[in-house]
């Protein structure tokens, strides 16, 4: 992980979404699951405000990501369901329209986890990875 320190951008691997998917549901796993994929639904590798965004994240079958990449048929359908079920879109777009055959879908979640925040804060502060050491600052939290 890199820093840009012109632009106050991390350069990342994608590791730091993974993380913030896991732990904002209590799973302290740091490592990418086998056969899954975490894919961003919204095309905004810039963006900060959506890097890690817990509505910008899904949990998907390995077989399926290239779907969702960039333009991938499953965009649009990732999208519309970030900002019906969240309330949320990048500030960069627009809110999307409803795809056909939408309501059709059946949507899976997460278990909802009781305090996602101390979790991620815990995490934070017990790994203490290269990566770890440049988000605390970042995050508001200092080694105690």
């Amino acid at each position: 992980m890199e820093v840009d320190e012109s632009a106050g951008l991390l350069l990342d691997d994608n590791v730091t979404p993974r993380w913030a998917l896991f732990w904002a549901h209590g799973m302290a796993q740091t490592h990418h699951p086998k056969g899954w994929t975490i894919a961003h639904v919204w095309a905004a590798p810039k963006d900060r405000d959506a890097y890690t965004h817990l509505a910008n994240l899904c949990l998907m079958p390995e077989c399926l990501g290239s779907l969702s990449d960039k333009l991938g048929p499953l965009c649009p359908y990732l999208q519309y369901h970030a900002f019906q079920v969240y309330g949320w879109h990048p500030a960069s777009a627009d809110p999307p329209p409803e795809p056909e055959g939408f309501a059709d879908i059946r949507w899976t979640y997460f278990d909802a986890y009781a305090s996602p925040l101390g979790f991620v804060k815990d995490r934070v502060m017990t790994l203490n990875n290269q990566r770890v050491v440049k988000l605390r600052p970042l995050m508001g939290f200092i080694d105690e």
